[in-house]
């Protein structure tokens, strides 16, 4: 298993390991039902943070499989608090069968 930063060309799978997350959510919370276009929307999304510095978006792959991904980003708080920039994991996904072997917690090993 690797973890490595992702890039264009895993968008199209790490798209698919999104879908079955949000999925898996639906019969949780029936808000969190993804809408027909939700994945054109999900890779739009990832594809504008990729370019951005405050985010991070890294994959575990299997081989040349992606089997989960992990989004990261940095965000403002509004000037009412002492903390105004926070880190912040948005998504953390790992497919079904990949689950309970650690890829969630692993890391890249470099430094963000």
């Amino acid at each position: 298993m690797e973890i490595t930063l992702a890039t264009e060309s895993h968008i199209p799978q790490i798209v698919e390991v999104w879908k079955e997350f949000m999925d898996y959510h639906r019969n949780i919370e029936p808000h969190l039902a993804r809408r027909e276009d939700g994945h054109v929307n999900f890779e739009n999304y990832i594809r504008n943070l990729m370019k951005s510095e405050d985010a991070q978006l890294v994959v575990a792959l299997d081989k040349d499989r992606v089997v989960g991904y992990c989004l990261a980003l940095i965000n403002k708080n509004p000037p009412v608090v002492k903390r105004e920039i926070y880190g912040y994991i948005s998504d953390i996904a790992v497919q079904s069968d990949y689950r309970r072997q650690g890829i969630g917690g692993a890391n890249t090993g470099q430094n963000p």
